[in-house]
């Protein structure tokens, strides 16, 4: 595990470090808040220079909403969630794409922050765009895939790759951040990894930041000195494990409120399909000396074991297991 680089990001996650003014959730910085609407982070370090079109017939448009946020993999543990998470946007722009198929140069615009405080990466030069169009039968089915080179401050080098498949000829596509569904036609993907992606042990996949249009989903524990309530939206997958968003926490301890909403803050994963869960919640300003609490192994049954709640220094450090009194499970109809 990498432990040095999690120490750092605790750092600066951890309470009364964050940027955040007192008292605000942070939710203009994660792209999101309890309702699902969408808030655009302000990276003033973020200017990776105008989109560049490769001359063809078809308008690939990228939305003003065009965020993004690291997905969590069941086989990662927490502290692994926590130094994976990652945001991207995509700056808006007027691109194109060939209709009938084909190959070519052109420049993606797009940032990336792997912290809410750092500087992230860029894109760096050209990219590659590549379409092929497919008859079979009585339908038509299309693949566009764009590799765009990005780089870090350190001068490391990134690939973002961008997948958008569906059917029919389109002469318009558009690179928005809404949450889709395996259903949606057509279907987008993102993937951010070092390197040219040859090494795919750091991929990060990245996908909605709201989960607009996806039921709620709500656990509710009580402990002894408090209270957590977690809401989750969990999309669907036709046989892998479904992508999700831990979007808010609530809660009280020793008497204290809080309330959580930023996506830095939020610590997400989930066992194959979401049958185990656990989760961290970092607080904006600390509780006496918490300044995180974790809830291990929940799920929607109730069943054995029960949910193990936790509270965490700033440093990352386990200061104590809290009793669990009850548990409880809703899911929005």
């Amino acid at each position: 595990m990498r432990w040095t680089y999690l120490v750092g990001l605790l750092g600066l996650l951890g309470c009364g470090d964050k940027d955040t003014p007192s008292g605000d959730s942070g939710a203009d910085d994660s792209g999101a808040d309890d309702t699902g609407s969408t808030s655009l982070p302000d990276w003033s370090w973020c200017a990776p220079g105008e989109g560049v079109s490769g001359g063809w017939d078809g308008a690939l448009v990228v939305t003003d909403d065009a965020l993004y946020c690291g997905e969590s993999q069941e086989d990662r543990s927490l502290d692994e969630e926590q130094a994976a998470k990652v945001q991207l946007r995509l700056l808006p722009s007027a691109l194109d794409f060939p209709t009938e198929g084909g190959s070519g140069l052109i420049t993606l615009p797009a940032c990336a922050a792997f912290s809410p405080d750092e500087e992230g990466l860029q894109s760096s030069g050209e990219g590659v765009l590549s379409m092929t169009v497919t008859p079979y039968g009585s339908e038509t089915y299309f693949n566009l895939f764009i590799e765009q080179p990005m780089v870090g401050p350190d001068g490391a080098p990134w690939t973002l790759r961008v997948a958008v498949s569906g059917t029919g000829a389109p002469e318009q596509l558009e690179l928005h951040g809404a949450y889709g569904g395996p259903f949606m036609d057509p279907q987008i993907g993102m993937t951010l990894c070092p390197g040219d992606c040859d090494d795919y042990i750091d991929a990060r996949l990245l996908g909605s930041c709201t989960f607009d249009g996806v039921k709620d989903q709500r656990h509710d524990f009580t402990f002894e000195g408090g209270e957590l309530g977690l809401t989750l939206r969990i999309g669907d997958s036709f046989a892998s494990t479904e992508p999700a968003i831990l979007l808010k926490a609530e809660g009280s301890l020793d008497g204290e409120a809080f309330v959580q909403t930023d996506y830095w803050s939020l610590v997400y994963n989930p066992e194959h399909h979401h049958f185990s869960r656990d989760a961290r919640v970092w607080l904006d300003q600390p509780i006496g000396e918490v300044c995180a609490l974790e809830a291990l192994g929940f799920d929607p049954w109730g069943e054995d074991p029960a949910t193990t709640i936790r509270t965490l220094g700033c440093d990352g450090g386990l200061i104590a297991e809290l009793p669990l009194v009850s548990e409880a499970y809703t899911k929005a109809e």
